[in-house]
Order: structure tokens, then sequence, then C-alpha cells
């Protein structure tokens, strides 16, 4: 499964009123540079090259040239958290189809009996929603980001930007079964279809 770019990234906001609508605070905060990160590392020449070598990534617009286009597109940050307006925007924009990178699955299902039917639109899309929580997601890019700064050298760093586009390519499958699995259900319904075929 390739991911489509560029890339939007989303982070709802948390702490005290103030704060979400500055943007403040240290979640806040955290989460906007985590995203930043991310985005810093796709726009390495070589972590671009190989990831449409490997055909992990493929342009959105049909006939560009992945290896010419910014891979990374705007940050979009949601105070309201309940009817989460900012992510059905995105959404529109997107006509329900690319690729969105969160700090976690939670950014987009949390308040869940507020937020079903954004909840079912995310599931039942073509969105490819990346986490960056996945711990083996995160293993792999640490290491990548370290290099890319100068703290450390690799000397297999393309075998390893191999395995991060393998693990990052990987991850949206499960952040798609998380969110269909976080619609509200009443007790006697059956569980959505994705979560009963993985057990």
């Amino acid at each position: 499964m390739g991911l489509s770019v560029p890339i939007y990234g989303y982070h709802s906001a948390k702490g005290r009123r103030h704060q979400q609508e500055k943007g403040d605070g240290t979640y806040n905060e955290d989460n906007k540079r985590n995203i930043e990160s991310f985005f810093e590392l796709l726009q390495r020449p070589l972590v671009k090259d190989i990831g449409v070598t490997c055909r992990a990534i493929y342009p959105r617009n049909e006939g560009e040239d992945p290896r010419q286009i910014d891979w990374s597109a705007r940050i979009v940050y949601e105070t309201e958290t309940e009817g989460r307006p900012e992510l059905n925007a995105l959404l529109d924009e997107l006509n329900d189809w690319g690729t969105i990178v969160v700090p976690n699955r939670w950014h987009l299902t949390d308040d869940g009996l507020y937020a079903e039917k954004l909840i079912k639109r995310l599931s039942n899309g073509s969105i490819a929603p990346i986490a960056l929580d996945l711990e083996a997601l995160a293993d792999a890019r640490q290491p990548l980001e370290r290099h890319f700064r100068g703290l450390t050298r690799l000397p297999d760093i393309e075998q390893r930007i191999r395995h991060f586009f393998k693990v990052l390519t990987s991850d949206p499958v499960r952040v798609r079964v998380e969110v269909a699995n976080s619609i509200p259900r009443k007790s006697f319904e059956d569980p959505p279809q994705e979560q009963a075929r993985s057990k």
C-alpha cells in the first residue's frame, strides 16, 4: 500500500481554553513539533528518492514527479474537538482521499460520542492515517532523524530508509481498524467487519 503526497498534518488541542486557542502548552506544542520533525525527515533528498524507488509514495495529482514536489502540506490544528470542523473541512478538501499524519489515533477519534458521524466518514473513506506513536514507526524513524541531524552515523542508511517506508505504509491499515472500532455501538451490535476478520 503506497501513500499519496502531499501529506497533511492534523492534531487536536487540549489544555486551558486560552492555551488551546494559541496552541500553547507542552501537549499542543509537542504534537506540532512531532509532526514538523516527521515532515522534515520526508524532505531529505535521499529519503524522497528511496520512497519513490520502492513505490511507497505516489503523487496525489497524476503526472507529477513525486521527487520534485513538496511531500508536506500544512498542519491543521483543531480547537473545537467535539464537532471537529477543521478535520471535516480537511476531509472535504481531500474529497475523503489522501494521507493524514497524527500524533496518535486519538486525535481523530477522541470524544467519539460527539463525533460518530465523522468517525464513520474516516472509516468509510479512503484516508490513510499515519499515527506517529506506533512503536515500530518510532523505532524506524528516530535513528534516521539523528543521522540526518549529524548526531550519529548509520552505515546502512539506505536499508534503514527502506525499512522506514515498509513500516510507514503498513501503519494506516492498523489505524483504520482502530478508527472503525472507535465508532460508538450499542451492546447488541456486531463489531465492524475489519475487526472481525482480524481475530
